[in-house]
């Protein structure tokens, strides 16, 4: 078994303290990211309440840790892909996020079609292509269709990627059912490169049952082997880092 060394920009400890600064003051990101998306030619306003707590802490994660090669599962819109590019970007690094979203033409509903269209093209647009590489498919299996119509895309991208570990970070934001979240969790610390950052992070942990459940149940299984922090506001999160 191999326990990487934690050079001291990518200890939790310290990558917390990072974020509870930023969040101090979030203003000049928030306009920072809505520049961006302002380049498609109209305004998209970020949510001032959770969203931007939620975006600055990726966005810190990556420019202040060791992180460059990331996997996501969900895209959407590309909010969470674009504020970690940025950050990709501001380092000079060469990193890359590989991010999974089957493509559907709808999320349940919502006003905005086509969503991850838009992701390309703001990442297109503001440059930070090089930074984002798209997967349209599956991370593993089309678990939820409770939120959406589902459509035809290959499946199990995120074990294909996990055969060759080259990660330092995964965002599990995808499938929000519980067997979605936790299998997610399961394969994406697989694809965890053994001497990288070994960062997990899983969006959503206060606002769906599911997905706090599957993380409780993937952190039992584990607590052997991570640190793990938990964000309890607005929607909230959980980040974990596998020490072995």
């Amino acid at each position: 078994m191999i326990t990487p060394v934690k050079k001291n920009e990518d200890n939790l400890s310290h990558i917390c303290q990072s974020i509870s600064a930023r969040w101090k003051d979030v203003a000049g990101f928030k306009k920072e990211i809505e520049d961006t998306y302002a380049l498609l030619g109209y305004r998209w306003e970020v949510d001032p309440n959770d969203q931007i707590h939620y975006l600055t802490a990726l966005h810190t994660l990556v420019l202040e840790s060791g992180v460059e090669q990331i996997i996501q599962t969900g895209t959407h819109a590309g909010f969470s892909a674009i504020s970690m590019a940025l950050a990709l970007r501001k380092k000079g690094t060469d990193g890359c996020i590989v991010t999974i979203d089957p493509e559907p033409y709808n999320y349940g509903g919502e006003v905005v079609n086509n969503p991850v269209q838009i992701a390309r093209a703001v990442a297109q647009l503001s440059g930070l292509d090089r930074y984002i590489r798209f997967i349209r498919g599956y991370s593993l299996q089309p678990w939820d269709e409770g939120r959406m119509d589902l459509p035809d895309a290959p499946i199990n991208i995120l074990n294909k990627l996990a055969e060759k570990p080259f990660a330092d970070f995964m965002l599990v934001d995808g499938d929000h059912t519980f067997k979605g979240t936790y299998y997610d969790m399961v394969a994406g610390a697989k694809a965890l490169k053994p001497d990288g950052s070994r960062l997990m992070f899983v969006h959503d942990y206060m606002s769906i049952e599911d997905v706090q459940n599957a993380i409780h149940t993937w952190r039992d299984k584990n607590q052997h082997r991570i640190d793990f922090r938990a964000y309890k506001q607005q929607n909230g999160y959980a980040l974990m880092q596998l020490t072995a």
